[in-house]
């Protein structure tokens, strides 16, 4: 049964517990549809990680979608309404099972209730009439805007200009990162990073970091100037011309955007002109106007063109 639900979910996504779940529920549909013709209805509690369009899940998203199709759902705060660590946001979804060879076509919309507390139940009088009920349930739910968890709107990536790379060639421009693999010269030599000489992350840190004889110089998250060396896409200057970046892709990486005269640690993105400042500098802005404000739902959703 173990590998039957690995072949589901795969490696990397099997070892979500929740998902393992999934994957046996998926199994016992089929043999439920196949023997006794019965269309299962799923209703769920998960995280939210599955239903956005991630690579980690876009295996197991294939496989599951083959076999039901969605129906509505909505968010909560986890720890709100379950005695869970942490706040992070939990969907229930309904699903009807629906065997389509192609896939059903499922668009993941969700009702946002993560502005709902345990009181606002609690005053709701669950003895009275079911109409009175309704009204009140209404109530408290008429403000509630409807969540679309795909990529329809694109990453904002793609806001990145083209950058030459060798020759003609032209690619979009990639992130930069000062770490970097340890080169075949350098084995058995104590200092090897651009790092301060008596920085201790010299050998604190396992990975080479930046060059000991470079010309330029990145940052490390706690701003520690680091020597650099020219990159492939020639993207570092000593000229006063250049606004280097640390942006992340996903909202809950938000907070760790920085601006730099040189390379961050990692995830840098470079402004060389006018193009790459207006796709980096609108991305830096949304993630600083956004920064402790982004709803939760957006938890673990690739930022996205404006």
């Amino acid at each position: 049964m173990t590998q039957a639900i690995l072949s589901l979910t795969g490696n990397d996504a099997g070892k979500e517990r929740y998902l393992a779940f999934l994957g046996q529920i998926v199994n016992i549909a089929k043999v439920q549809h196949q023997e006794f013709g019965l269309r299962s209805i799923l209703m769920i509690f998960t995280p939210t990680s599955w239903l956005i369009p991630r690579p980690t899940y876009e295996a197991f998203r294939n496989e599951f979608d083959k076999h039901f199709i969605y129906k509505t759902g909505f968010i909560i705060t986890s720890n709100e309404f379950f005695d869970v660590p942490g706040k992070w946001p939990l969907t229930f979804t309904i699903w009807t099972y629906n065997y389509d060879e192609n896939g059903n076509k499922n668009k993941i919309n969700i009702w946002d209730y993560t502005y709902l507390k345990q009181q606002d139940l609690a005053e709701i009088n669950w003895s009275a009439r079911i109409k009175d009920i309704d009204f009140s349930i209404k109530k408290i739910i008429r403000g509630a805007k409807q969540v679309k968890l795909d990529n329809s709107r694109k990453e904002i990536r793609d806001l990145l200009p083209k950058i030459k790379f060798t020759g003609k060639k032209q690619i979009t421009q990639p992130r930069y990162n000062i770490y970097r693999n340890l080169q075949e010269d350098e084995k058995g030599k104590r200092i090897v990073s651009g790092f301060p000489l008596l920085d201790d992350r010299h050998t604190r840190v396992q990975a080479p970091h930046g060059f000991v004889d470079g010309n330029y110089v990145g940052f490390m998250d706690d701003s520690t100037p680091v020597r650099l060396v020219q990159e492939r896409f020639k993207r570092l200057s000593q000229d006063p011309d250049r606004i280097w970046f640390r942006l992340d892709t996903d909202f809950k990486g938000i907070n760790k955007a920085k601006i730099f005269n040189g390379p961050a640690d990692n995830r840098s993105y470079c402004a060389y002109d006018l193009n790459s400042a207006k796709a980096t500098l609108t991305w830096y802005s949304i993630a600083k106007v956004c920064n402790g404000k982004y709803p939760l739902w957006a938890n673990q959703l690739d930022i996205w063109k404006p």
